[in-house]
């Protein structure tokens, strides 16, 4: 038997759970080092890259700590049990160490090297697991996250280095399937259905699935793709590219489950395991809707009549916030959230499960806190639609993917908006300043001379005559500038090329209106010193720093709410230049929903989108920061 083979065998007698656990996993843990480590130099000695290729996908496929391994596997709280995760952790960094540096020489000579690249990626998907104790004090499994170690370094920042190595611009792409599924609508598949679904083409791959739930899962899935769909090919329903994940029922257990199906319709089933809670932040204290608010900072977390907010709702919520808040941080202390009830709309299946609204809305202000709000409606907290979002080890329900989807929309606009009322705000404080200097000056003047008295006038008068004449090209400035800006943060091409021009126009004539006033500040305050006048009073020459609030203040400002507003036009030309693909039917409808559905990803199951497009990835989390034309993010900064 090859090593290869030994692995195989290995990971099938866990999953049919009949050997005793305890000692296959720890002695299989034990061996896949020093088999790692004899392949490779075994690999280096006869060159042979198809044979070291295939056995690096298999030596991740043999991994025993996957949610489908372990299925079957009691995990008692017991020495062995504790050596399993560290086992594995360490067995996992020498493989992220050891194949990197090979991987550019093994694919040169590879025939078709993606298909063994891809084998490798889905293979450190299913196995980016640990072993830890959980807060029950049972063992479970869990995703690696920062803070677990290899040699030293994290294993995150190794598992990043080898997928970029796999896949140096962007991994494979594919579609996240979010129709909604009823499980009433999946009966048990006919012959017929059977029969079809293998004259349709259909291959289907249940290695990674426990014996025992085998034949549930080849039911749904030929079910699901028995689904009629008049788009679809044969009238059927088109799974080709996409990921399915889905919660069925197993032998009356609800599991969660990954349908991934390949354009050549090749199904793959990936195990992610029953639902269980995501560890809840150490910030939340209560299980309350106040608690919620005072753990983010939140405005308010509110409910309409007939909703309220559970426990489970709140430490759900509070998992996603806790991922959003190094990004929305500034953000959270106007933003309120909102529990709901059923979605506007005559449809009672269609899956609305959030609204974010900025400056409008549809409910009775006297009864919910004004905007901007995060609506979240019944579909988002209902377990009916069978969907799921995550990783093994790290997954949650739809609602946590709904939460993340209206926080992108935050990300995209709150910014923008803050600092446009700041723009008023400055706005409102500056006018009043120059008024009260030329009540200053008025108080002095009959301490002048008749000459100094003629000239004080001269120069107060063209300063202000300036000042108005500032102000109505600065209130066109303002207009253009927000409609500009509305129109970037659409970023619909026809509205941008229609408003660009009068914004570049406005700012032209605010430009030269501000310098006009600025040259006639400067000579105010130059006869200020020069005649004295600031013996009697040393504030009298501000009228250049006055000046300065009214405009060049203003305008930094102004410029930055409308970087800030093209936003989402920034997202969209790096996804178009990195090949970031558009991940849901719903993200092809609107630039800003393919913008929150990717957020929703980078917060709900990150290493997907790393995986996916890491460009994408370090883009959004370096708090999207406008790029230039060719800058690209760095993928691992110093």
């Amino acid at each position: 038997m090859t090593a290869v083979e030994r692995l195989e065998s290995a990971r099938e007698d866990l999953l049919t759970g009949s050997p005793p656990p305890d000692w296959t996993a720890r002695r299989q843990l034990a061996s896949c080092g020093p088999l790692l480590t004899a392949i490779t130099d075994e690999y280096t000695r006869t060159d042979d890259p198809a044979g070291y290729a295939a056995f690096l996908g298999a030596w991740l496929e043999a991994c025993p700590l996957t949610s489908g391994a372990l299925a079957a596997v009691p995990l008692p709280a017991d020495t062995v049990a504790a050596e399993i995760g560290p086992l594995w952790e360490n067995a996992l960094g020498l493989f992220l160490e050891t194949f990197p540096p090979l991987w550019p020489q093994v694919k040169a000579t590879l025939p078709e090297p993606d298909v063994y690249a891809r084998r490798i990626l889905d293979g450190l998907r299913r196995a980016w697991v640990t072993l830890r104790p959980a807060a029950s004090g049972e063992y479970a499994v869990r995703a690696l996250r920062r803070g677990d170690l290899y040699k030293g370094q994290e294993l995150v920042g190794l598992r990043r280095c080898a997928v970029n190595t796999l896949y140096p611009g962007h991994g494979p792409a594919f579609t996240l399937w979010k129709d909604v599924v009823r499980e009433h609508t999946l009966a048990a598949p006919t012959r017929e259905q059977v029969t079809r679904f293998r004259e349709r083409g259909f291959t289907y791959d249940d290695r990674f699935v426990p014996t025992a739930e085998r034949a549930a899962v080849a039911a749904f899935v030929v079910a699901l793709t028995a689904l009629p769909d008049q788009e679809g090919p044969d009238g059927r329903i088109d799974l080709r590219g996409t990921i399915v994940p889905l919660e069925i029922d197993v032998s009356g257990k609800r599991i969660r489950y990954e349908f991934v199906t390949g354009h050549d319709r090749r199904i793959r089933v990936e195990r992610i395991g029953p639902p269980a809670p995501r560890p809840v932040p150490a910030t939340l204290t209560g299980t309350t809707a106040e608690h919620l608010a005072e753990a983010f900072g939140l405005r308010s977390v509110a409910q309409r009549t007939g909703s309220a907010w559970t426990a489970a709702d709140v430490r759900t919520v509070a998992v996603i916030l806790d991922r959003a808040r190094p990004r929305l941080r500034e953000t959270f202390g106007n933003l309120a959230l909102l529990r709901d009830g059923q979605p506007p709309g005559d449809d009672p299946d269609l899956l609305n499960g959030g609204a974010y609204h900025h400056s409008a809305h549809d409910v009775d202000p006297a009864e919910l806190p004004d905007p901007p709000h995060i609506h979240l409606y019944d579909p988002a907290f209902d377990t009916r639609d069978l969907r799921f979002c995550g990783a093994p080890g790290d997954h949650g329900g739809e609602l946590e993917f709904t939460l993340g989807h209206e926080l992108g929309h935050v990300m995209a606009n709150e910014p923008r908006h803050r600092v446009f009322a700041v723009l008023n705000e400055r706005r409102e404080a500056a006018r009043p300043g120059p008024d009260a200097l030329i009540d200053d000056y008025k108080a002095v003047h009959s301490t002048l001379g008749l000459s100094a008295q003629f000239r004080v006038s001269q120069l107060r008068n063209a300063w202000m005559e300036a000042r108005s004449l500032h102000t109505a090209a600065y209130d066109l400035y303002r207009k253009t500038g927000h409609a500009y800006a509305n129109a970037l943060s659409s970023s619909q091409a026809d509205l941008i090329d229609a408003t660009r021009p009068h914004f570049e126009q406005a700012r032209t004539q605010a430009e030269k209106a501000a310098r006009a006033m600025a040259e006639c500040a400067v000579a105010l305050d130059k006869f200020a010193s020069e005649s004295n006048l600031v013996l009697q009073n040393p504030s009298l020459s501000r009228a250049a720093a006055l000046t300065k609030a009214l405009t060049l203040d203003l305008y930094r400002v102004l410029e930055g709410y409308v970087t800030l507003s093209s936003r989402v036009l920034d997202f969209v030309a790096l996804a178009r230049r990195v090949g970031h693909p558009i991940l849901t039917s719903y993200a092809a409808t609107d630039h800003g929903e393919w913008y929150a559905e990717t957020w929703a990803l980078f917060l709900t199951d990150p290493e997907r989108l790393w995986d996916l497009c890491w460009p994408m990835y370090r883009w959004l989390e370096d708090g999207c920061r406008r790029l230039d034309a060719a800058e690209l993010p760095e993928a691992f900064p110093a």
